[in-house]
C-alpha cells in the first residue's frame, strides 16, 4: 500500500460514567491501528456497540482520544486546536448514520449545504449559495430543493444532501458512518452507486463503517473487522470474505450471508457476562468462540497470524494449525 493519507496509531478511548454513586468505565476503542491510502475505500465492520462510530468521531477529533495518535498526510492532528483544527476538517469530513437527525429541521437545504463554506471562511454568502446550487446538480437533485426543508424530503434525498454538505469542501477523505442503515433496501443501492460515482469523480478516500458485510463488500478494497473495541482481523475484501481467519469474522459471515451447501458455520454463542472482580480474558471473543482453548485463549494475548496485509489476531485461526 502507498503512504497513508490518514493513519491511526494505537488509538484508544475509555468512557466513564457514574452509576449508583460509583464510577464505571467501559473501553470503547482499544489500541486500534488503521491506515487509508489516497483514493482507497476501507471497510470497518462489526456488530452494534463494538466501537466503530467511536473510531469515526475520534478520527475527526469530535471526541478526544485517551491514547495513540492520528496522522493526516504524516502530520499529527492530536494537538491541533482552534483555526488549525478547523482547517484540518476541510480535508476530512463525515456523513452520519441517520440523515433524519443530521439536518437542522429549521434550516433550508441550500443553507445546510452552504454552511461549511461559511464556517471555514471559504466563501461569502452569495458565492456559498451559488456553490450549494451547483452541488445539488452534482448529487442529482433539482436546484429547487435548495428552498425545501428536511421534513419535505425522503430518506434517500436527505442522505444525498448530507453527502453534498460533506463534498462542498472538496475533502480528501469522507468517513461514512453507517450511511445506508436508516434507508430502505432499494434506496441503499442507489446511495452506494452514487458514493462509488463520487469517489471516481473526485478521487475520494472513504472509511466505510457498517455492520452490513454486503454493503462493505460492494465498495471496499480492504476490510477491517472490529470486536469489543479491537481490530481482530483485516485483509483484502476478496481474501477476508472467501477465507476468513478469525472465528468472529466467520460468525459475522454466517449471520449475514447464505452458507454454501454442505458447509457448516456454527452461530456465535451469547457473550458471557463479566462480573465485578472478574478479569477480562486475553481474547475478548473467548466466551463465544467455538475454537477456544481454556488456559490459552483466556490467559495469553493472541498472536498475529498471517501476512502484513491479511491477518487475524487469534491463537487458532481458521486455515492455520489446529
Amino acid at each position: 500500500m502507498t503512504a497513508p493519507l490518514l493513519e491511526a496509531l494505537a488509538l484508544s478511548k475509555t468512557f466513564t460514567a457514574r452509576r449508583r454513586g460509583r464510577a464505571a468505565s467501559a473501553v470503547a476503542v482499544d489500541r486500534v491501528d488503521l491506515a487509508i491510502a489516497a483514493g482507497e475505500c476501507v471497510g470497518l465492520v462489526g456488530e452494534s456497540g463494538c466501537g466503530k462510530s467511536t473510531v469515526a468521531r475520534l478520527l475527526l477529533r469530535l471526541i478526544e482520544p485517551d491514547g495513540g495518535d492520528i496522522l493526516l498526510e504524516g502530520r499529527s492532528i492530536r494537538t491541533l486546536a482552534g483555526a488549525e483544527l478547523r482547517a484540518m476538517r476541510r480535508h476530512v469530513q463525515i456523513v452520519f448514520q441517520n440523515p433524519h437527525s443530521a439536518l437542522h429541521p429549521r434550516m433550508s437545504v441550500g443553507a445546510a449545504i452552504a454552511e461549511p463554506l461559511l464556517i471555514q471562511g471559504l466563501a461569502g454568502s452569495t458565492e456559498a449559495r451559488q456553490r450549494a446550487l451547483a452541488m445539488l446538480d452534482v448529487v442529482g437533485l433539482p436546484r429547487s430543493f435548495a428552498y425545501r426543508y428536511p421534513h419535505e424530503l425522503s430518506g434517500g434525498q436527505k442522505q444525498r444532501i448530507c453527502i453534498a454538505r460533506a463534498l462542498i469542501l472538496r475533502p480528501q477523505l469522507i468517513v461514512l458512518d453507517e450511511p445506508t442503515s436508516a434507508l430502505d433496501v432499494s434506496v441503499q443501492a442507489q446511495i452506494l452507486e452514487f458514493l462509488g460515482q463520487m469517489q471516481r469523480e473526485f478521487g475520494l478516500s472513504y472509511l466505510l463503517i457498517s455492520h452490513n458485510l454486503a454493503v462493505v463488500r460492494a465498495m471496499s478494497r480492504r476490510i477491517m473487522v472490529m470486536y469489543r473495541g479491537q481490530i481482530v482481523e483485516q485483509g483484502t475484501t476478496e481474501a477476508l470474505l472467501s477465507v476468513p481467519r478469525h472465528p468472529y469474522t466467520r460468525a459475522l459471515l454466517a449471520a449475514s450471508l447464505e452458507p454454501e451447501p454442505g458447509v457448516s458455520l456454527p452461530p456465535a454463542e451469547v457473550d458471557l457476562p463479566v462480573g465485578e472482580g472478574t478479569s477480562v480474558p486475553a481474547c475478548r471473543f473467548f466466551a463465544r468462540c467455538e475454537r477456544r482453548v481454556a488456559g490459552l485463549c483466556d490467559r495469553e494475548v493472541p498472536p498475529i497470524a498471517g501476512a502484513a496485509e491479511s491477518w487475524a489476531w487469534c491463537h487458532r485461526p481458521h486455515g492455520g494449525a489446529t
